[in-house]
């Protein structure tokens, strides 16, 4: 999995102050304890440092599967947000002094309040996302709902996913899928879509597409007759992406 994708997984899990935050949180921490002797610090940095290369290093079958990264987004996000107003005055004293002298002087008066109004923000901006009801969560499954539901004369119908949630709609079709990557070159992923349709007689292909974007017969080398739409509904209340099932029969397949 190249960086890229790595990066687009981690905006899929963590939430959008903690993925701007977790990168300056774990650099301010390692500026302010470089000196430092403690084992444990070592430890703990050295086994986040791993878990990165880890999941930067292999492929991500869901989002689930990282999760963990969470845990890391909070700790760092909030680290930076606590000790950076205590950190930016002694370290750039002299410049705040001279383009920014009122902050400077705030910073010198009260810097624990900063610190404590910086966390308290993000955590109202976190309640206010937590309560935020995503209407359409039950999109993926009921995806795989509608595949069943229209290939029951079908034994084994070939299940092709450029969504990045293989895992998933497996677990909820029941049946093997094959995935094709999410965030390869569309030209690429266009060339193994129609490889792959090439070898099947009947196949459901699961895409992630933009609002009112949908994939037509030819740009995957099927006739009209052999390509339709069976299901679309937005993966988020911003209806910015939709889930789209298209059902590929061909023309020798009964």
């Amino acid at each position: 999995m190249n960086f890229i994708h790595f990066l687009s997984q981690l905006t899929r899990i963590l939430f959008e102050p903690y993925f701007i935050l977790i990168l300056p949180g774990a650099l301010l921490a390692v500026l302010l304890n470089r000196h430092r002797r403690d084992r444990m610090f070592y430890v703990i940095a050295g086994g986040v440092i791993f878990m990165f290369l880890w999941r930067g290093c292999i492929t991500l079958l869901s989002k689930r599967y990282s999760e963990i990264l969470i845990f890391a987004g909070i700790c760092f996000s909030v680290y930076f947000l606590y000790l950076f107003p205590l950190w930016l005055p002694r370290r750039f004293s002299s410049r705040l002094q001279q383009y920014v002298p009122k902050l400077k002087r705030a910073l010198e008066r009260c810097p624990r309040l900063f610190s404590r109004a910086l966390v308290l923000f993000l955590v109202i901006v976190s309640l206010g996302k937590l309560c935020r009801f995503n209407r359409y969560d039950d999109t993926l499954p009921k995806s795989c709902a509608a595949v069943r539901a229209d290939a029951a004369d079908c034994k084994a119908p070939r299940l092709i996913e450029i969504c990045g949630e293989a895992a998933r709609f497996q677990y909820y079709s029941g049946l093997p899928v094959v995935s094709i990557d999410h965030y390869a070159e569309q030209t690429a992923q266009r060339k193994q879509l129609k490889k792959l349709l090439r070898e099947s007689n009947f196949a459901y292909v699961f895409l992630e597409e933009k609002s009112g974007q949908e994939t037509p017969a030819a740009a995957v080398g099927a006739a009209e007759s052999e390509w339709k739409q069976i299901f679309s509904a937005p993966r988020d209340n911003r209806k910015r992406a939709y889930i789209n099932v298209y059902r590929y029969r061909s023309s020798g397949e009964k």
